[in-house]
């Protein structure tokens, strides 16, 4: 049986059911090669202007509490917390 190639074995994709190789839990940029996520995390996640907004702030991702609400996974008393 033939190895998969990376589009084929891909878990994640974007909206338009492109493969990726991630996303950005802070901003939900897609990343298409490890170069670009390489890139978005470099100094301190310079290239992420959600993460440098919120640094500072004791959150979590907003895209990664979005995740848990619609899973049903975060109450709401943890999501206002959050807020």
């Amino acid at each position: 049986m033939p190895t998969p190639g990376p589009e084929e074995s891909s878990m994640f994709r974007d909206e338009g059911g492109n493969p990726t190789v991630g996303f950005c839990l802070w901003c939900g940029c897609d990343f298409y090669t490890f170069e670009e996520h390489e890139a978005h995390t470099a100094d301190d996640m310079a290239s992420c202007p959600v993460f440098q907004k919120f640094k500072d702030q004791p959150c979590e991702p907003p895209v990664l509490q979005m995740m848990l609400e619609n899973a049903g996974l975060l109450r709401e008393d943890d999501a206002d917390d959050q807020e």
